[in-house]
């Protein structure tokens, strides 16, 4: 009896020992922010869990003005709460601008949730005021595609108990400290700070490349996702930043048209929506809270395909019935359509980087609007004036540069659709006869493999010397063959 005991009591002490240094392991690689002991890089793929960092951030600051939207507003402004400081090295050096330009309304916490839509905006609004009944200023990051059936009006990211609570329950805390997935992310979280992060970003670029030489005989087709995630792409505009932005537009653009075609177009002006938005507009009524209302700024390329596509008369529609309901800011003429628009984004056309949350905050926290420099407070009254004069200057954005007036010019809408492999190119590895082959647009193609990357206009107008074109693998191979 006397061994059996011993054995039990030893076993509860390693499995004591057991939960309390896996409990202290979690707490200090802390992969979701929630205790802050000590400052580590987290992987990127954590950044989608900031919901968790965001509705505990706000219970322990309480703060008098805030920040709502989805990701493009969490991307934007280095702030606390923003879920840039899970994996930014240099965060705390590059929210300096910014709270210097707005030092005057510090603190602000950035409340922005990544992947987030209308009805996390609202949901969080709430929790704020809960947390702060003397919450004094909100401002709301709105973008048209919040509005339209590819964010609906349900809620994105999970709900959790911590919201509408002014106190973080004691299980909550045990839960991210105890489970199994908190554990396996923290050790993505220790992983992550010591290995050489740049030499595993050029395993990644690298890997679908020896793949495919490892497999010298057979063409192996590349596909878009390791496209998009692994390699520069095969075709490119003028540099990286602009390729990017260029396939995240056609893309986009080619979903915003079939989600029309499928559903009509509540597809795209979704009135559920607009009832959340009316929600929103009422409680800050109701609570003396002061709101600020914007529509996120988006690249001029994105205002392009959308016109090529024939969905941007929808965005229009979205701006006029938005009014209905509130003013709100727009700073399209001092970034949309800037002549230096490589300073606002740089990784797709939605998410408008630091250089333009440098511009958006301060106009609207010292109420400054100046329509000669494209900020402009739009309301019932000026609602038209408005619309025709950021209509004439997407025109003038795609009169004035002729690189993509040429591709857009050429591309036929009809050949591309949501579906990744209509939009991106297809590359086939290894090179044949020294050709690189890929399927773009539809058609198979194969140029001099010593020319690549390949230029996009060019490959939409066909200027390569020995360029050859068919509907099929077999085809232009057969045509390299001749």
């Amino acid at each position: 009896m006397k061994s059996v005991r011993t054995c039990l009591v030893i076993v509860t002490i390693i499995n004591f020992i057991g939960l309390i240094s896996v409990s202290v392991f979690n707490i200090l690689m802390d992969p979701y922010l929630l205790f802050r002991l000590i400052d580590s890089e987290k992987p990127v793929h954590l950044a989608s869990k900031a919901y968790l960092t965001k509705a505990v951030g706000i219970i322990h600051e309480k703060p008098n003005t805030i920040l709502l939207g989805s990701s493009i507003v969490d991307n934007g402004f280095y702030l606390p709460g923003s879920g840039k400081i899970f994996y930014d090295t240099y965060f705390n050096e590059k929210k300096l601008p910014l709270q210097s330009i707005i030092k005057p309304y510090l603190p602000i916490y950035n409340a922005g949730i990544s992947g987030g839509g209308i009805y996390e905006v609202f949901s969080y609004l709430q929790h704020a005021y809960n947390n702060n009944p003397n919450l004094k200023h909100v401002i709301i990051g709105l973008e048209w595609t919040m509005f339209t059936t590819i964010n609906d009006h349900n809620p994105h990211v999970p709900q959790i108990p911590v919201l509408g609570k002014t106190y973080v329950p004691i299980p909550f805390y045990i839960e991210h400290f105890l489970s199994r997935t908190v554990t396996y992310d923290s050790y993505l979280t220790l992983a992550h700070n010591s290995v050489d992060v740049a030499q595993l970003e050029n395993t990644i670029k690298t890997k679908f490349i020896f793949l495919a030489a490892a497999q010298a005989e057979q063409m192996v087709k590349i596909s878009p996702k390791a496209v998009t995630q692994g390699q520069d792409h095969i075709v490119q505009a003028r540099d990286f930043s602009e390729t990017s932005i260029l396939y995240f537009s056609l893309w986009f653009g080619a979903g915003l048209r079939e989600r029309l075609k499928s559903n009509g177009p509540k597809s795209l002006v979704n009135p559920d929506a607009l009832d959340i938005l009316q929600k929103i507009i009422n409680f800050s009524k109701e609570k003396n809270i002061k709101l600020d209302i914007y529509v996120s700024p988006q690249s001029g390329l994105f205002w392009r395909a959308a016109k090529r596509f024939g969905v941007y008369p929808y965005f229009e529609q979205w701006l006029r019935e938005l009014v209905k309901i509130t003013p709100y800011w727009d700073f399209s003429g001092s970034i949309d359509f800037s002549k230096n628009i490589e300073k606002f984004f740089d990784s797709d056309a939605l998410h408008f980087n630091q250089s333009a949350g440098e511009v958006i905050l301060p106009a609207i926290l010292k109420g400054i609007q100046n329509p000669n420099r494209g900020i402009t407070y739009v309301t019932v009254k000026n609602v038209e004036s408005f619309i025709n004069k950021r209509h004439k200057e997407l025109e003038n954005h795609i009169n004035n540069d002729e690189y993509f007036q040429e591709i857009f010019s050429r591309l036929n809408p009809s050949d591309m659709s949501g579906n990744l492999d209509t939009i991106f190119p297809i590359p086939y590895e290894p090179t044949y006869k020294n050709y690189r082959i890929f399927k773009f647009m539809k058609k198979f193609i194969a140029l001099l493999a010593n020319q690549a990357p390949y230029d996009f206009r060019r490959v939409l107008s066909g200027h390569y010397d020995n360029m050859l074109i068919g509907e099929s693998l077999d085809e232009v191979m057969a045509k390299i063959d001749q």
